[in-house]
């Protein structure tokens, strides 16, 4: 018990000092592709975007740290969306959890934004918190990812989507 308990602080020590920085992944992985609703119930699929670079974001409405990066992600996407794809998956949500938070902010986002109400999305990519981040490059492949709250106009996520 004791070990666990040891083990969860370093694990909470770590999330913290990486809070605003990616990890690489020496060897890319392939993204598992994810087929979610929108508000508008149309399907999308994240192989729809290969050719893009794609900021995969997992998120809840009910996460205080998810709440406080959608600001600093919808401005990243406003200013990259030529080049750079954001989806935003609400984990274990639908449009009724969703909306009332989305509606709330100014201005409201104007990336992808799916909902993964029964979680299988989030089960597919192992998420275990959030928010949780992933870059995908043009070719499909998962080359980083971040957990915790992330600064998507940070100098330092900046470089790696150029």
């Amino acid at each position: 018990m004791k070990i666990k308990k040891i083990l969860l602080v370093i694990l909470l020590f770590t999330t913290i000092i990486n809070a605003n920085n990616f990890m690489e992944l020496k060897n890319h992985i392939k993204a598992t592709n994810i087929i979610l609703q929108n508000a508008n119930d149309k399907t999308i699929s994240l192989s729809n975007f290969k050719g893009k670079t794609v900021i995969l974001n997992f998120w809840a409405s009910w996460c205080p740290p998810c709440k406080r990066e959608m600001p600093s992600l919808q401005r990243f996407y406003s200013k990259y969306k030529k080049s750079v794809e954001v989806i935003a998956v609400a984990s274990g949500q639908g449009e009724d959890d969703v909306f009332p938070f989305i509606s709330q902010m100014s201005p409201e986002p104007t990336f992808t934004i799916l909902y993964d109400i029964n979680r299988v999305a989030s089960m597919n990519y192992s998420i275990q918190a959030m928010p949780t981040s992933f870059i995908i490059n043009k070719d499909g492949y998962i080359t980083h990812y971040a957990i915790g709250e992330i600064d998507f106009m940070n100098s330092k996520f900046l470089k790696l989507i150029k």
